[in-house]
C-alpha cells in the first residue's frame, strides 16, 4: 500500500460515520465528535490539564509540557481523524482517542523531538522498533496510529475510555483502506486491558526495569505498571 495513494473518506462522510457511531455507543448526556480545527486548542489544554499529568510513565520522569510540546500536540490533530467525548451540557472535551496516520518513511523519528522527557519516552517506547515493525509486520507503509486514550478524572471508572477504544476501532475499519491496520501502546496495566478487550495483538512488551540509560533505570517509581505493550490489530 503506497501511503501517497492512502485517501480517506471526505470530511462530511467521516462525521456521518461518527454521529452512527455515537448514537450506537455513547452514553446519555454526552456524544462522540470527530476532532476539528475549531476545537485543536480545546483538546491541547484538555491533554496537558487532565491526561499528562495522571500517566505514570510521564510522572516517572516529570514530563514537562513546553511550548514545543504542544505544538507537538497540535500536529496530532491536524488531520481531524480523532474521537473526543463531548458532555452535552457543557460542550467540554471530557474525553479523547487520538488517532493519526503514520507512515513507514517517517521512522525512526526520536531525532526531530525537542522536548527531553518525551525524548526519553520515545526512545523507550521505539527501542525495539527494527525488530518489531509494525510495517514490516503487516506488509504495509501506513498505518493508524492510537495515542492518549483519556478521560476527565471526574468521568473515570465509567467504562467510558473502553467505550473510546471501541469507536476508534469501528471507525478506523469503516473509514480505512482494506488492508488497514492500527498500532498503539499502552503504559499502563489500565490501557493494556482495554486493547486486550478489544481484540489487539500484543507484538511486544517493554519492560520498565529492563530499559538503562548509563547504567540507572529510567523510570522508577511505576506501582504496579511493569512494562508497555506495543498492539497491533489488523482491521
Amino acid at each position: 500500500m503506497d501511503s501517497k495513494k492512502w485517501s480517506l473518506k471526505p470530511r462530511p462522510v467521516l462525521e456521518q460515520v461518527v454521529q452512527e457511531i455515537s448514537n450506537d455507543l455513547a452514553v446519555p448526556g454526552t456524544h462522540i465528535e470527530l476532532a476539528s480545527d475549531v476545537r485543536s486548542e480545546q483538546i491541547v489544554n484538555f491533554l496537558a490539564i487532565y491526561f499528562y499529568p495522571d500517566v505514570n510513565i510521564d510522572r516517572a520522569i516529570g514530563l514537562v509540557i513546553d511550548d514545543w510540546m504542544k505544538n507537538a500536540l497540535r500536529s496530532h490533530y491536524v488531520e481531524n481523524l480523532s474521537l473526543l467525548l463531548i458532555d452535552d451540557a457543557t460542550d467540554d472535551v471530557i474525553g479523547t482517542r487520538t488517532i493519526m496516520i503514520s507512515h513507514k518513511a517517517d521512522y525512526p523519528i526520536t531525532n526531530i523531538i525537542k522536548n527531553k522527557e518525551s525524548k526519553l519516552i520515545f526512545d523507550f517506547l521505539l527501542q525495539k522498533h527494527d525488530e518489531m515493525n509494525v510495517f514490516e509486520h503487516y506488509g504495509v507503509n501506513t498505518v493508524f496510529r492510537f495515542v492518549n486514550l483519556g478521560i476527565r478524572p471526574d468521568y473515570r471508572c465509567r467504562g467510558l475510555a473502553s467505550m473510546l477504544m471501541e469507536a476508534g476501532v469501528r471507525f478506523c475499519s469503516k473509514v480505512g483502506p482494506s488492508d488497514a491496520c492500527i498500532w498503539g501502546e499502552a503504559t499502563s496495566n489500565a490501557s493494556q486491558r482495554i486493547y486486550e478487550k478489544c481484540g489487539f495483538e500484543t507484538l511486544h512488551t517493554l519492560y520498565y526495569d529492563d530499559y538503562k540509560v548509563d547504567g540507572e533505570i529510567v523510570f522508577k517509581d511505576m506501582g504496579e505498571d511493569k512494562s508497555t505493550k506495543v498492539y497491533v490489530k489488523k482491521l
